[in-house]
């Protein structure tokens, strides 16, 4: 049976995905998105390139490393940028290519998708394939298997995508699950709050920034905010620590404090310097695993700050 289709409800950016006509909505992904990709190809590969030719060149000795590690780079260089010109020619037809019609009646055609009325009984947000980057609009049909709706959507923009997957559960009166889009990186919710605790070369640190600039989700703001504020705090206190036990020995001196009784001052602070680094370390590990299973784990001690980020939502069991 025909009945309209509601009404677009998020943020103005959803338009660009969802058209209305006479006989439906047509579902499609802008050539702007098609042209993201192709841009991050043609930019972040070529970097990526030279870097791997510079760590060639750095591993290895004589003329030949070096002859390998400039191959590497400009060899991967050009592939990168040829394959990024090419996608960003090729978006309009990608996005020509990614339309599905929503008739009246909640049959749904497009290339590659055909779903008969009342044929959906849920929809998520996620990726199609474990090791696709970019998400999908994905319907489960009542025969257990599912399909693609919409597909290629990129993960930054998960207030959207969500708000989309969300418009699509209301059109089609099933439930929907949009944590993923709404973590805003592609990947579960459990498993972007995780990577912002991760203590390795800055890494947790850049993908907390990343992370609250681009993701909904309670867990994972949550644990972005922890991680940066317990980084800066932390890593402030041993600064100072370390610092001021340097400059206490240096005024010693200078004084004619005995050099044994300086250098003890030094290896003290040094001492705690390592111990409080073990512990900053342990708390990270802890909170990485506890944000795997779905939880939020406020820090002894620090959670007199990090309470205050907690939800209803986080303080309740997580599906």
């Amino acid at each position: 049976m025909s009945r309209p289709l509601p009404p677009l409800v998020g943020p103005p950016d959803l338009e660009n995905y969802v058209h209305f006509g006479a006989h439906g909505a047509t579902l499609q992904v802008p050539a702007r998105d098609f042209r993201a990709q192709g841009l991050a190809v043609l930019v972040l590969l070529p970097v990526l390139s030279m870097l791997i030719g510079l760590l060639v060149v750095a591993m290895t000795s004589g003329n030949l490393g070096l002859v390998v590690g400039a191959a590497v780079a400009a060899g991967g260089s050009l592939l990168s940028v040829m394959g990024g010109v090419v996608m960003l020619i090729r978006a309009p037809g990608k996005s020509a290519d990614s339309q599905v019609l929503i008739h009246t009646d909640r049959r749904v055609v497009g290339q590659g998708v055909a779903v008969g009325p009342g044929e959906l009984v849920s929809l998520r947000v996620g990726q199609p394939q474990p090791m696709l980057k970019w998400l999908g609009v994905i319907g489960k049909r009542s025969d257990g298997s599912e399909v693609v709706l919409l597909g290629r959507l990129p993960p930054g923009r998960g207030r959207t995508i969500a708000a989309l997957g969300e418009w699509l559960g209301s059109a089609f009166g099933v439930p929907v699950d949009t944590r993923v889009a709404r973590s805003g990186t592609g990947r579960k919710p459990e498993h972007a709050a995780a990577m912002c605790y991760v203590p390795v070369q800055g890494i947790g640190f850049m993908y907390s920034v990343y992370t609250l600039f681009v993701s909904d989700d309670p867990l994972v703001r949550f644990s972005a905010k922890q991680s940066l504020s317990f980084q800066l705090l932390t890593g402030g206190a041993t600064f100072a620590v370390v610092g001021g036990a340097i400059g206490a020995a240096m005024a010693g001196q200078r004084l004619g404090v005995e050099p044994a009784a300086a250098g003890a001052v030094f290896v003290l602070a040094a001492g705690f310097a390592v111990l409080f680094a073990l512990l900053r370390l342990a708390f990270m590990i802890i909170a990485a695993i506890k944000a795997l299973s779905g939880k939020a784990w406020p820090m002894p001690v620090f959670s007199i700050l990090s309470r205050r980020w907690l939800t209803p939502e986080l303080e309740a069991p997580r599906a």
